[in-house]
C-alpha cells in the first residue's frame, strides 16, 4: 500500500506540474519537491521489498539445510554475506523511510495546493 501511494503521488504530482506551469508558477517548486519525495518513496519501498525477499530466501535456505542435517547429519556450511535478520532489518528501515517520505510528500502537496 505504501508503494502504491508513493507511485500514485508521483503520477498526481506530475499531472499537477503540467497544469500549474502556466497559471500557478509559484507552486511549481513545491510540486517539484513533492515529486522528488514521492520518487524517493518509491525507491525506498522497492529496496524494502527486495530486502524482504532476500530475508525470506536466506531463511528458506537455512530451513532446508537444517532439514538435511536432521535427516542425514550433513553439516551446515558456514554462511557468508548478510544474514536473514540483517535483510529483515533493512526491509523494516526501508518501509519506514518510504512511509515517512509519502507523508512528507503529502504535506508538501497540501501546502502547494493551499498557499501557492
Amino acid at each position: 500500500m505504501i508503494g502504491t501511494g508513493n507511485a500514485a503521488g508521483l503520477l498526481a504530482t506530475g499531472a499537477a506540474l503540467g497544469a500549474a506551469i502556466e497559471k500557478h508558477v509559484g507552486s511549481v517548486p513545491l510540486l517539484k519537491c513533492a515529486a522528488i519525495l514521492f520518487a524517493l518513496g518509491v525507491i525506498t519501498f522497492s529496496y524494502a521489498y527486495y530486502s524482504n525477499y532476500q530475508a525470506y530466501r536466506v531463511l528458506d535456505t537455512l530451513r532446508r539445510q537444517l532439514a538435511q542435517f536432521e535427516s542425514n547429519g550433513t553439516p551446515i556450511p558456514e554462511r557468508k554475506g548478510s544474514s536473514g535478520s540483517q535483510f529483515a532489518l533493512r526491509s523494516s528501515i526501508g518501509t519506514v523511510c518510504s512511509f515517512v517520505l509519502f507523508h512528507l510528500g503529502m504535506v508538501v502537496s497540501v501546502i502547494a495546493l493551499l498557499f501557492a
